[in-house]
């Protein structure tokens, strides 16, 4: 799949906490080439609440020892490539966790961290299938094309951890560990920050994402349709701060027993219940109206064409 136009993926629907929806849907962007037109399914970690999130979870997070140390990883160069200056008490928490688990995991000790997000940037790369312990050689066909992967093959030491990563049984043991873990406070505000740095590069890219109502509910930290992220990437009214291609979807009819017609049904309700900061209605009949309108048209834009065939 990788270079081509129209594809989608689903990614950011379903994650350990934030972050790591949040890295998910990254990925799916720089290892698959996404481009303009391109669909994202979900993508719910971009617009979840992370006051809301964090708050009652009591900032704290289970997951796999190597999920965290990714998604530690992650934020942590993420926010440097997009110049964000993170909390100082997010940073030590981080930098902490980083050279924590490097070592439980069982990478090693005094590993610098900059050369295992080098090792990151590698994965999305196809290799021919080698022996167990021997790096695999790049096929230059099908090796991701940004500049930030091209950089990451400079090193050597990136090379050596992301074999390790693939290989290594005890590495793969350790990783799989689960533990929990405690954020400091300022962690809603450093991926609220994230969140609107990706939201903008997926908009001046061009990206659709596609919002199914009756399945996000069920599998995301949602328990209204009123908490649904359709309006902050796709806003009703001006001011607007992102206006990304937003589609209305079933995501899968028979599982979720709906219809388009239901989707539509349920994201105008939940408009009407909407209510600003003093208890009064968010937005109009008529500002509802033109923005199921404007969904509506992003739908036929999102439309995949049908390659033509060829008449022999």
């Amino acid at each position: 799949m990788k270079g081509l136009a129209n594809m989608t993926f689903h990614a950011g629907e379903d994650f350990y906490d934030i972050i790591d929806g949040l890295r998910t849907i990254d990925e799916t962007i720089l290892f698959m080439e996404y481009q303009r037109g391109c669909r994202i399914g979900h993508g719910l970690a971009l617009g979840t609440n992370p006051h809301q999130y964090y708050t009652s979870r009591h900032y704290r997070a289970i997951m796999p020892k190597q999920y965290m140390l990714d998604n530690c990883v992650w934020l942590l160069y993420k926010s440097r490539q997009y110049g964000i200056e993170l909390n100082s008490s997010t940073v030590h928490f981080l930098e902490e966790k980083i050279h924590s688990l490097l070592s439980e995991i069982g990478y090693g000790e005094g590993i610098d961290m900059y050369y295992y997000w080098q090792s990151m940037l590698l994965r999305g790369d196809a290799r021919n299938v080698g022996d167990i312990g021997v790096f695999p050689a790049f096929k230059e066909s099908s090796i991701c094309k940004d500049e930030l992967c091209k950089q990451a093959r400079q090193y050597s030491l990136a090379k050596e951890l992301l074999e390790r990563y693939e290989t290594d049984l005890i590495i793969r043991e350790k990783g799989n560990e689960p533990d929990e873990y405690k954020y400091p406070r300022t962690i809603c505000y450093d991926v609220y920050a994230i969140q609107e740095k990706m939201l903008t590069e997926i908009e001046n890219k061009g990206i659709c994402i596609e919002c199914n109502p009756s399945s996000n509910l069920k599998i995301g930290p949602f328990d209204r349709y009123e908490e649904l992220p359709i309006t902050r990437f796709f806003e009703v009214k001006q001011p607007y701060h992102h206006r990304i291609n937003v589609s209305i979807n079933t995501d899968d009819r028979g599982v979720f027993s709906t219809s388009i017609h239901n989707e539509y049904s349920l994201v105008a309700i939940s408009l009407t219940k909407a209510q600003d900061e003093n208890g009064n209605r968010k937005y109009t009949n008529d500002e509802i109206y033109r923005y199921l309108m404007d969904v509506i048209q992003n739908g036929h834009k999102q439309r995949f064409e049908a390659p033509k065939m060829k008449l022999y």
